[in-house]
């Protein structure tokens, strides 16, 4: 893991506030693009993927890298199942949740397997 990440590898777990929670105007442009189309994510968009979300998703921060292939599955799969699935992956056996950058479960001590 890049020397830049690893102040997250103890944190608990954290999560972008995500396009429908966030009410603060300009803090996210790719947010405020969804917003402003009245769309639920960038998946449901007819210029999916558009340069917005292909330039986050390579932007060299690992957890971003998988947001391309996020938006895919939950338009083939819908938000109920996808949900119920990064609820699963997200979680350890322990059932405390996880994050991309802990590299041992927080509550149980288990060892963590990388996304990254």
């Amino acid at each position: 893991m890049p020397v830049r990440y690893n102040k997250y590898k103890e944190m608990p777990l954290q999560l972008c506030p995500g396009c429908k929670l966030d009410d603060q105007p300009g803090s996210c442009e790719i947010r405020d693009c969804v917003k402003s189309k009245g769309l639920n994510h960038c998946g449901a968009c007819r210029e999916f993927p558009c340069d917005k979300i292909t330039k986050f998703n390579n932007d060299g921060v690992p957890h971003h890298s998988e947001v391309l292939k996020n938006l895919r599955q939950l338009e083939e799969i819908g938000e109920d199942r996808w949900l119920e699935l990064q609820e699963e992956k997200w979680r350890c056996e322990c059932d405390a949740k996880i994050s991309w950058y802990v590299k041992k479960c927080l509550k149980c001590g288990k060892p963590i397997k990388t996304n990254y």
